[in-house]
């Protein structure tokens, strides 16, 4: 809801900067020109953001900056202050792949996977969380001065963390492709009377569906609390090593979500029919 709350806001008509048209012999051919059209496409979407959504974008990072070096002095508490300032800008900052998800008419109708229009639709996020990292380690090293080399060294890392819940939960709220829109993940019809989960099961799993994207950002604290108990550039590398692993799994999640989709609905499907069979 708050994706599309934020989805429905009211964007610059002329981008920052001034409007910019991509050349119509760009607009379509090689697997390369779709990738850097998509690319410039999440950079203008960026550009049209208003300015009382980039004050936003700046005083979260403020905040996230000034919570994470306050519990990294004082108390853990303050780390609540981080993860919703890390969850609300990765959910500001992925203005670009929300477009593409809440419009899946145009999505599908583009000569290139959905998984991998998604996954180059957070180039232009992760270039705006940069920024904003930058940011909240500068507002990081104004309240304490001696932790400005740790807030610099981990706020990359916390903040790319951070919007992990936001775009696995803008993606996990994209349609069912449409090869496999009839059928559930088990691969059996949709309006089948045949239920496999228990009403109770069905509640706690909306509730996980609800609450999952929240956890994911949690992974943000994790570089924070690492250098409370141990401020050393070793701490900071294996936290900034292990956020790209896990940011790298998420990319790979994204792009071949759909595929695994079906895969999985395949697998079920063919089991089914070989119990039939014999």
């Amino acid at each position: 809801m708050l994706r599309r709350q934020l989805r429905a806001e009211t964007l610059r008509s002329t981008p920052w900067g001034g409007s910019s048209r991509t050349p119509i012999s760009e607009r379509s051919g090689s697997h390369g020109s779709i990738r850097s059209m998509i690319w410039r496409r999440g950079f203008r979407s960026l550009r049209r953001l208003p300015a009382s959504r980039l004050a936003r974008i700046a005083s979260l990072a403020i905040v996230g900056g000034v919570c994470a070096s306050l519990a990294a002095s004082s108390s853990l508490l303050f780390l609540l202050g981080t993860l919703a300032a890390l969850f609300l800008l990765g959910m500001e900052a992925i203005e670009p792949l929300s477009q593409e998800i809440d419009r899946p008419d145009i999505t599908d109708g583009l000569p290139i996977e959905r998984g991998r229009l998604f996954a180059y639709h957070l180039v232009a996020p992760a270039a705006l969380l940069v920024v904003a990292a930058v940011l909240g380690a500068a507002a990081a090293s104004v309240l304490e001065p001696s932790h400005a080399a740790a807030a610099f060294a981990i706020a990359l890392p916390a903040t790319l963390a951070g919007a992990i819940g936001p775009v696995a939960g803008a993606v996990l709220d994209a349609p069912t492709p449409i090869a496999v829109a009839d059928t559930n993940i088990m691969g059996t019809p949709r309006d089948t009377e045949q239920s496999f989960v228990p009403p109770e099961f069905a509640g706690f799993s909306n509730a996980f569906s609800t609450f999952l994207p929240i956890v994911l950002t949690s992974l943000g604290l994790v570089p924070i609390v690492a250098m409370r108990f141990d401020p050393s550039a070793g701490t900071a590398l294996r936290a900034t090593i292990g956020v790209a692993l896990v940011f790298g799994l998420l990319v790979r999640w994204v792009q071949r979500r759909d595929r695994w989709g079906v895969a999985i609905r395949s697998f079920f499907e063919a089991g089914r029919a070989e119990r039939q069979a014999t």
